[in-house]
């Protein structure tokens, strides 16, 4: 470890130098905003009393192993909190942001990660797409190493507070526009964000979003023709209605191993990025990042009806309410079960504002093939 903490200082990878930057304990002392920052964070010093715990984990263990991740980074980039207000009415929030090529004027390019993700897992995307542009990945709110507030029951205050946060992110920032780059859940973050405010949008890039269909009879009929053990388990979640990792948390110390079964998909995709390090860096950053406090989960929880359908689906919503002069542009994953269909719904509505692309890959299309992902999303963000 010490060895590396070394060669990553000695080709200085990152930048922890803001007012609102929170040092690593390797890294040079800390100013006095960064010991501000770390007493409005005391949890993530929680030392080794975190791994006493059911799950042998603390927000501590978050931070070193999303060091390690992105120490096999060779752009120089910068990690900070970015306060964003009290979203909750009572706590100051921050979001956790990773920040590379700031001295360019271009606009910005922001990106939010899916559900049960973090910022780091764009590791083997941020050099690429920071070439000709500023980018800023951040941990959403309620996930990773951003703030995990209090949020609320309802669906559209949730959607409220998830919009607020990228608000204020970006006035903080002091951005005047931005490209907005959501996966998955952070697809939708993005989608409601540009309803609401759509003088900041640049363009809306959309890789393999969730929440666009509506759920329909063809879809009911489908799960009435499932195996009746199927149909059961089915009925059983229903029925108990758990938060979505429950499972993991459960596990315990076998969570880790958990994560690598059923995550597999996306953890043996970055092999080659770390160079075959011997440690299960992703599997690591994953199983921390998600038995953490729930909050994040419960706001999805809130704004999904079960089973993958959004309670308040986006594609008519977003036909209606978002101005037909802001550009979207899908990119889909030819493998992943999110469907395609709704990006190509919405190509026909808006023939010359919507683009629509599938590429090779499943529902993690930005790490199953990452220079094809990379090329595409950089001519997506040069023709906004």
């Amino acid at each position: 470890m010490a060895t590396q903490h070394a060669d990553a200082a000695a080709r200085e990878p990152f930048q922890d130098s803001s007012e609102d930057a929170v040092s690593d304990p390797a890294d040079a002392p800390a100013k006095p905003a960064a010991k501000a920052a770390e007493q409005e964070y005391p949890h993530e010093e929680e030392g080794m009393l975190g791994f006493l715990s059911w799950n042998r984990t603390s927000l501590r263990a978050l931070r070193d192993v999303e060091h390690e991740i992105l120490s096999h980074m060779k752009t120089p980039f910068r990690r900070h909190f970015v306060p964003v207000g009290k979203l909750d009415g009572k706590n100051e929030a921050q979001l956790w942001t990773i920040s590379l090529n700031e001295e360019s004027t271009a606009t910005p390019l922001v990106m939010l990660h899916g559900f049960a993700s973090g910022a780091a897992l764009w590791c083997m995307n941020l050099e690429e797409l920071a070439k000709d542009r500023p980018v800023h990945a951040i941990d959403v709110l309620g996930f990773g190493r951003s703030s995990r507030p209090n949020f609320a029951k309802d669906g559209e205050d949730v959607e409220k507070q998830f919009i607020d946060s990228i608000e204020n992110f970006r006035a903080a920032m002091g951005f005047e526009r931005m490209l907005l780059l959501g996966h998955s859940f952070g697809g939708y973050l993005v989608s409601v964000y540009a309803m609401a405010h759509p003088a900041r949008v640049a363009k809306l890039l959309l890789a393999d979003p969730w929440g666009f269909p509506e759920k329909t009879a063809a879809d009911d009929e489908r799960l009435k023709n499932l195996p009746l053990t199927r149909r059961l388990l089915i009925s059983f979640v229903v029925c108990v209605n758990p938060l979505p990792l429950s499972a993991l948390r459960c596990a315990g110390r076998m969570g880790p191993s958990l994560v690598t079964k059923v995550r597999g998909d996306i953890v043996n995709r970055y092999h080659d990025f770390l160079g075959g390090h011997p440690k299960p860096l992703i599997r690591d950053y994953i199983y921390h990042s998600n038995v953490q406090d729930p909050a994040g989960e419960r706001a999805f929880k809130t704004l999904d009806s079960g089973l993958g359908w959004a309670r308040r689906p986006l594609l008519e919503r977003l036909s209606e309410h978002l101005p037909r002069d802001i550009r979207v542009a899908f990119v889909f994953g030819a493998q992943s079960w999110i469907k395609s269909a709704p990006g190509a719904e919405m190509k026909a509505r808006r023939p010359d504002h919507v683009e629509h692309t599938v590429i090779d890959g499943n529902h993690h299309v930005y790490a199953c093939y990452p220079r094809v992902f990379n090329a595409t999303v950089q001519k997506l963000c040069d023709g906004h």
